[in-house]
């Protein structure tokens, strides 16, 4: 029984003699001869020496074995060279079993090694490209998980390729910005799109955060059927901190010029009205404008001195000298300073700390980051409040809480507290007025001790404000 049209290009029939009995051929140009030479010849009297030879090898292979057998080899035809597959089966049996005729199929697989070779070539070239490219490439299954990715993936999320295999991509995105990338994968699976393309922020194996430019596609495969995912991440963590640095430039800029502009000229204008009344009033009302002179003068210079100390924090130029610091000692200072404030308010301030807390630091900044924290929690604690204040160690680390029963912040105000942009001073319970520096500053210079703010609040509840600071020895 012959095979299936176009599976085989040529099909010979041999007996054990090796002489062509019958034929088939899907094209006859393909014979190369016309298809009555076939008939009765040896396959040494049709093909050349070496074909015939390597054919009347396997023939008598077959013969002798009943096995089927295939060759591959290829042939120069009008100084093009061809490709073919030859298999060679057992056709009939005779009684004693011994094989009376070979099936021979020939297909050309010319063409087929054609596109095997281009294949080869291009995969070649891809794989270079993979391998050597500056962008993150990685190849995922559809559910996002990593089956192969370049050097050059990993060095963006630090992390070996070993390790990357079959943890999902998505892991390594910042918590922030999983929603969004979310719904993109989600369009892409429901096959409303074919790739996508998003700014987020990576987050490394040694927990380093990083934005990335990400492309994600869809790889199909000859089906038409969605096959993989192929990911290209390139690292712009440096132009976007540039811009964000920009943008935090201008802000503080803007931020600055409306403190001049309002916050400053506000007790310099009153200083200049009552300066005018002075000079015409009696002299039962001088002592009252003195005051009042004097309150206003007082509150600029306070501003006056956020100014510079914050102006100095942004230009990089304020310089740390750090000696063993008492911190208890620290924090009875703060309390002198703002104790009249208090008194003003009768509001009643707390203080129990752990004894002998010794914190390598610069003093003066820290000491304004504590009084800027005390001045806050009085501004906004109503009369007759309280004001606790705690010192510990805990895990290596110096912990100083302040903690007031006044008005709170709800989770709006708290999300720009330390924020240049949008940080607006609030008044006070008793209408005091603020710059909205202190916090910016108090963090400032908490940071520059390799510490940090923490900040637990709720409307109408009060507010705790924590400031951290390393042991450092």
């Amino acid at each position: 029984m012959l095979p299936e049209k176009n599976l085989t290009d040529i099909i010979f029939l041999v007996n054990k003699d090796l002489a062509i009995t019958g034929y088939f051929a899907e094209n006859k140009s393909s014979l190369f001869t016309t298809p009555e030479a076939f008939l009765g010849k040896k396959i040494s009297d049709i093909f050349s020496k070496d074909e015939a030879e390597l054919f009347t090898s396997k023939l008598r292979e077959v013969i002798k074995s009943n096995k089927s057998v295939h060759i591959e080899y290829d042939l120069t035809i009008a100084g093009e060279i061809r490709y073919y597959r030859a298999e060679f089966k057992p056709a009939t049996e005779s009684a004693d079993d011994e094989i009376s005729e070979v099936v021979v199929l020939i297909n050309d697989t010319t063409e087929y090694q054609r596109k095997e070779k281009l294949f080869i070539q291009t995969k070649e070239r891809f794989k270079t490209i993979f391998d050597n490219s500056f962008s993150g490439i990685a190849l995922t299954d559809m559910e996002g998980n990593l089956l192969e990715c370049n050097e050059a993936f990993c060095r963006l999320l630090e992390e070996t390729e070993e390790n990357l295999r079959r943890k999902n991509f998505r892991s390594f995105t910042h918590s922030d910005d999983l929603e969004n990338e979310s719904k993109q994968i989600d369009e892409l699976l429901k096959n409303k799109a074919n790739n996508y393309r998003l700014t987020k922020r990576c987050i490394t194996a040694t927990k380093k955060t990083r934005w990335v430019d990400a492309s994600v596609s869809i790889i199909f495969d000859t089906y038409a059927q969605p096959q993989n995912l192929l990911l290209i991440f390139n690292d712009i963590s440096t132009p976007v901190q540039t811009r964000n640095e920009l943008e935090q430039s201008n802000l503080a800029k803007d931020k600055l010029l409306a403190i001049i502009g309002h916050d400053l000229r506000s007790p310099m204008s009153s200083i200049t009205g009552l300066i005018e009344l002075l000079k015409i009033g009696d002299k039962n009302e001088q002592e009252e404008i003195i005051s009042m002179i004097e309150l206003s003068a007082t509150r600029a210079i306070d501003l006056l001195e956020d100014l510079l100390c914050w102006g100095k924090t942004q230009k990089g130029v304020l310089d740390m000298e750090t000696v063993p610091v008492n911190i208890n000692t620290l924090l009875q200072e703060s309390i002198t300073y703002i104790k009249a404030n208090a008194e003003a308010k009768s509001i009643n301030i707390n203080f129990t700390g752990e004894e002998n807390i010794i914190v390598n630091l610069d003093r003066n900044m820290i000491l304004t980051a504590i009084r800027n924290v005390f001045s806050n929690a009085v501004k906004f604690t109503p009369l007759g409040g309280d004001v606790f204040c705690t010192t510990k160690i805990l895990a290596k680390e110096c912990i100083i809480e302040i903690k007031d029963t006044g008005i709170g912040m709800d989770n709006e105000v708290k999300k720009t507290l330390f924020q240049v942009s949008s940080n607006k001073s609030r008044k006070g319970t008793a209408n005091e007025q603020g710059s909205g520096l202190g916090l910016l500053i108090c963090k400032e210079f908490v940071h520059k001790h390799n510490g940090r703010v923490e900040v637990e609040s709720e409307k109408d509840k009060g507010s705790t404000f924590r400031i951290i600071l390393p042991l450092i020895g």
